[in-house]
């Protein structure tokens, strides 16, 4: 009878240390995630967001995304530059010209090119090259001057009436090549075979 009562004791007693081992490890866990920075909140907000929208879940497979986010939380994040650094670098390997981060500056900017008076653009669709960073054609809208002037997919944007696309970034470059009906820009690029043109008087329409 005491063996029995001794042995129900002891049960007891490891029922309570692994109790006491499973609440610390949640309460550590709980801890680690309560303590991240503002920085490191912002990047997880942005995966989330990603995650919870993207057009192509079968990618994060392909990619590892989970494995993504974690390895970017355990980066250097203190500041704003290190966490908008960190979610460009976290959405590379989705390779998605529609899946970018804007910082505030490009984002203002790109909101004033798109309001005001009649704007409107030459018919072009551009990302940024992943290997170059140069701004890059991803389509042209049939019938539109762009195409007319024969720019197709792959072509870079060199220069915007005379200011460097690299100069300029994804989202001035794209807002120089949108404004007034009637509006003319000159476009320098090159094309995907590596030729150097000028297009001269790109018209700008309601498109």
């Amino acid at each position: 009878m005491d063996s029995s009562f001794n042995k129900l004791l002891t049960f007891k007693k490891w029922i309570i240390i692994l109790m006491i081992f499973v609440f610390s490890t949640n309460f550590s866990c709980i801890q680690r995630v309560d303590a991240l920075s503002d920085s490191k909140q912002f990047v997880l907000d942005a995966w989330v967001l990603v995650n919870e929208g993207f057009y192509d879940p079968e990618k994060f497979n392909e990619i590892q995304w989970k494995r993504i986010r974690q390895q970017t939380l355990q980066k250097q994040i203190e500041t704003s530059e290190e966490a908008y650094s960190a979610i460009e670098d976290m959405l590379k390997p989705l390779d998605d010209p529609y899946t970018r981060i804007l910082r505030p500056k490009d984002y203002e900017l790109l909101k004033a090119s798109n309001f005001g008076s009649e704007i409107n653009g030459v018919g072009l669709q551009l990302g940024e090259d992943e290997i170059n960073n140069k701004v890059k054609v991803i389509s042209t809208l049939a019938g539109s001057p762009a195409e007319d002037a024969g720019i197709i997919s792959g072509d870079f944007i060199n220069k915007v009436d005379g200011i460097s696309s690299e100069e300029l970034g994804l989202a001035n470059t794209a807002s120089k090549l949108r404004g007034e009906t009637g509006t003319k820009v000159l476009v320098e690029i090159t094309s995907s075979s590596g030729e150097i043109k000028e297009i001269e008087d790109l018209l700008i329409l309601d498109l």
